[in-house]
């Protein structure tokens, strides 16, 4: 959890399919910890991931992952 808090922005926009925007980067990790940490194995189908720029702003990436 201390290597993904150095890495996240204090500024972060986090948007989730399900959960919608999250701004909060306490809430955020305190999220990850309780939903992800030691529950969820995931490997990417690396032919399935598609990135569309977003001009101006960076981009979204989209990818299929088998659990």
């Amino acid at each position: 959890m201390s290597t993904q808090a150095a890495v996240l922005a204090d500024s972060i926009e986090f948007y989730h399919d399900e959960g919608g925007l999250m701004t909060s980067k306490k809430d955020l990790l305190a999220a990850i910890k309780e939903n992800i940490c030691g529950k969820v194995t995931r490997v990417l189908v690396q032919e399935s991931v598609e990135v569309y720029p977003i001009p101006g702003f960076g981009a979204v990436e989209i990818g299929y992952h088998r659990l």
